[in-house]
């Protein structure tokens, strides 16, 4: 075996513009790798999951989530800033983690959001709806 060394700046000019694009696809992996829940998937529905992601950014004090709405809406993982309660300013996820699947179990899936869940910096998710993640993984997690 042979091990290859890159430097960022070789990595940049032979990825060009896709830099951005692996990176935030390798945190994400990574998130649902993590992720006791999500780890579940096969690597086929993980990778459908992924295609299907949507990647925006977001400005510190967006609401992701808003107080009073159904919490089993879609998951998103945070692949830079992070996510808090806005009243507690409690963090709930951050780099790398994932956020929302919990609300996906059976025992979850009718209960709202007690307060609004916003970005606590500005910050890059990837986001899926709940409809779009029960179609790539062909049902439910449970």
């Amino acid at each position: 075996m042979k091990c290859l060394a890159l430097g960022r700046d070789t990595l940049t000019k032979i990825l060009g513009d896709q830099v951005h694009a692996v990176t935030f696809r390798n945190l994400q992996k990574w998130a649902f790798e993590k992720q006791d829940l999500l780890k579940q998937l096969n690597k086929t529905q993980i990778e459908k999951v992924l295609d299907v992601m949507k990647i925006s950014s977001y400005k510190s004090g967006d609401i992701i989530f808003k107080k009073g709405t159904v919490a089993n809406q879609k998951i998103v993982v945070i692949i830079e800033g992070s996510l808090k309660k806005a009243k507690s300013g409690i963090v709930v996820a951050s780099k790398a983690q994932a956020f929302g699947q919990e609300y996906m179990l059976e025992n979850n899936r009718t209960k709202n959001f007690e307060d609004d869940i916003v970005m606590e910096t500005d910050g890059v998710l990837a986001e899926i709806t709940t409809e779009n993640f029960q179609e790539c993984i062909n049902g439910t997690i449970e």
